[in-house]
């Protein structure tokens, strides 16, 4: 299909569609799918939740997607969908003066022959799909971004330490909230890393199409 291409990392925040959009384009590719957030829960053995400490420490996490999207950057014939907040994130690395967004920023453009892929959707969309995945879920697979708000929900949530319906909620609304309040800060971010744009809120179909035609 390509010579110019071996690899093809979609970027864009949660709730676009990565995953998603990313194994239907591996399969009309015959290539493999990686799942970043995925490759970090395998290497650590713990989900994100432990491993961000229910959102309020993020350096071991952020430290482990460095080390992930090294890793990936070496495969060919193969589309990663890239966590959220890889590349963009504000986590400052300990003993340096960069963010983790900015060293992975800097790994990322240098990868040879990868295609960088920014799926888009509006955040009313956004705001749904990542409310009802949380919902979905019986441990959150995507804990609040800010340190600072995740300890006070936290906090706010053992209130409720008899109704984990209600924490469950609480939760869910919290992490919609500051997703949003987390993507607005990103967009800029996001659009820096590549002028390939694909908006997610048609059919699957419809967006694995469109990628298909940057590869020609």
């Amino acid at each position: 299909m390509t010579d110019k291409y071996n690899k093809i990392f979609l970027t864009g925040y949660c709730g676009t569609g990565k995953s998603t959009v990313g194994r239907n384009l591996a399969q009309r590719l015959e290539w493999d799918f990686r799942d970043m957030d995925d490759e970090i829960v395998a290497q650590a053995g713990q989900s994100i939740d432990e491993l961000t400490k229910g959102g309020t420490s993020w350096q071991k996490f952020r430290e482990l997607e460095l080390e992930v999207l090294r890793d990936l950057l070496q495969q060919k014939d193969i589309v990663i969908s890239m966590g959220g907040g890889a590349c963009v994130n504000n986590v400052v690395r300990e003993n340096d003066d960069r963010t983790y967004g900015e060293i992975g920023k800097v790994i990322l453009d240098s990868a040879p022959r990868a295609l960088v892929v920014l799926l888009t959707a509006d955040e009313e969309v956004l705001a749904r799909r990542i409310g009802r995945a949380e919902m979905r879920q019986t441990e959150t697979r995507r804990p609040i971004l800010d340190e600072k708000t995740a300890k006070q929900v936290k906090a706010t949530t053992k209130e409720h330490k008899g109704d984990p319906a209600r924490q469950k909620e609480i939760l869910a609304d919290e992490i919609v909230k500051n997703s949003l309040r987390v993507y607005r800060e990103r967009k800029d971010l996001y659009a820096a890393l590549t002028d390939k744009v694909v908006n997610t809120e048609g059919r699957v179909a419809d967006s694995v199409k469109k990628i298909m035609g940057f590869l020609e």
